[in-house]
């Protein structure tokens, strides 16, 4: 019994990693071309992108 414990959970994790890439790859199909070259120039120019401090919560202080 306890060696066939040890190949189902083996199947039971392998199968959980196909679905979670299948899910990844669904999501990815799931965006259309324009959206994703939109991205793509926004990353490339630097649009859209927010600075550290949007990020980590801290304030500019002049001294």
């Amino acid at each position: 019994m306890h060696k066939y414990l040890k190949h189902l959970l083996n199947d039971i994790e392998n199968a959980h990693n196909v679905y979670d890439k299948e899910l990844e790859q669904k999501a990815f199909m799931a965006k259309d071309l324009e959206t994703h070259f939109r991205e793509i120039e926004e990353w490339v120019s630097g649009d859209g992108q927010k600075p550290f401090k949007h990020f980590c919560g801290l304030t500019s202080v002049f001294l």
